[in-house]
């Protein structure tokens, strides 16, 4: 007997260890992946980012190259990964067309090595478009939140079906006692991140956002004075909505709080800020705005279709009677879409 315990004794520790083992092994993998997605992020929002930084190479090149034979002939780009995560990336121009390939690793490629990731770059000049989903005025540090947590509910400035054509997934305003970017990335990466939100998806900005508030502004007056019975939908204070709804269109919230329950699905935009004096401003309407943080954004989509969607053809649409195009309304200052000449991402695998 005393034989037999010592032998399932054993036995019990050696497959401790094994799960020990594998546990090390998918903590590597994932922190490895984390930091190619960090490199080809590095690389995307590189200033000034034109033509000139890729380099002549072919895709091809990379099959089967490992953390050592990355980027041979290349100039490799350290990515910013902080030991013992290393993460570096290149920028190639394939046949005409520009992309960041990035690769991490933990100790060296020792440990672990990432699947390598490869980022088309668009150059092209204009207007790209709006987030999926808008904090102009913040999110305020000690907001209730909840993200979405599977894979189809999620934000996504690629639409519902993976549309080609990128915008961020996520914008917010930067500023003293609200979220920064920083800070919404490590609070949505605390699991297994399912929310549509990482590096390469959320953009932040600290300046330029009264404009695109006034642009808010003039269009609830217009909305107010003759609704044109379009897609833009103002929610004067909280927005709710549960269950299996599917709405549409721009939806612009002013109160502050947002709220999801369930599968709900809303496709187009949804843009939450908090004006504290609305009731007074429906009175008088020469009083100032008096605009504030977000303090509720709870997306509690579970393992079925739901969340926020981009559709950019909606939003045109729901903007059009009202005199706006989608660069004039989203592109006037802050951060809810590019302008001019920076990049857009027009794929990532």
């Amino acid at each position: 007997m005393l034989t037999m315990s010592l032998m399932l004794g054993l036995s019990g520790m050696q497959s401790s260890l094994v799960d020990e083992r594998l546990a090390g092994n998918y903590k590597a993998a994932t922190e490895a992946q984390m930091g190619a997605e960090k490199a080809a992020s590095a690389g995307f929002n590189k200033e000034d980012l034109s033509s000139d930084d890729f380099e002549t190479g072919n895709l091809e090149d990379f099959d089967g190259v490992g953390w050592d034979g990355f980027g041979v002939g290349l100039s490799v780009n350290d990515g910013g990964c902080s030991s013992p995560v290393g993460c570096k990336y290149v920028y190639v121009n394939d046949g005409g067309s520009n992309y960041i390939v990035s690769i991490g690793a933990v100790n060296g490629g020792n440990v672990a090595e990432s699947e390598l990731i490869f980022v088309e770059v668009d150059l092209s000049s204009g207007y790209v478009g709006p987030a999926a989903l808008n904090f102009p005025s913040g999110l305020s540090e000690d907001a209730d939140t909840h993200w979405p947590n599977s894979q189809r509910s999620r934000i996504s400035g690629r639409g519902e079906n993976g549309d080609d054509d990128y915008v961020p997934a996520l914008t917010l305003y930067e500023g003293e006692g609200v979220y920064s970017r920083s800070d919404l990335l490590a609070e949505v990466n605390q699991g297994n991140n399912k929310t549509g939100i990482e590096e390469g998806t959320l953009e932040a900005f600290s300046g330029g956002e009264q404009d695109f508030i006034d642009n808010i502004k003039d269009l609830y007056d217009k909305y107010m004075d003759d609704d044109k019975g379009s897609g833009v939908v103002f929610h004067e204070g909280r927005m709710t909505i549960s269950g299996n709804a599917s709405v549409s269109g721009l939806h612009i919230v002013l109160g502050g709080e947002v709220v999801f329950n369930g599968n709900v699905d809303l496709s187009g935009v949804l843009v939450v800020l908090d004006v504290a004096n609305l009731g007074e401003y429906k009175d008088d309407s020469s009083t100032a705005w008096d605009v504030g943080p977000v303090t509720k954004a709870r997306f509690n989509g579970g393992g079925h279709k739901g969340t926020v969607w981009y559709d950019e053809q909606t939003v045109v649409d729901a903007l059009e009677p009202y005199g706006f195009s989608l660069e004039g309304f989203f592109g006037g200052g802050g951060g809810s879409g590019h302008s001019g000449s920076k990049p857009k991402i027009s794929g990532w695998q």
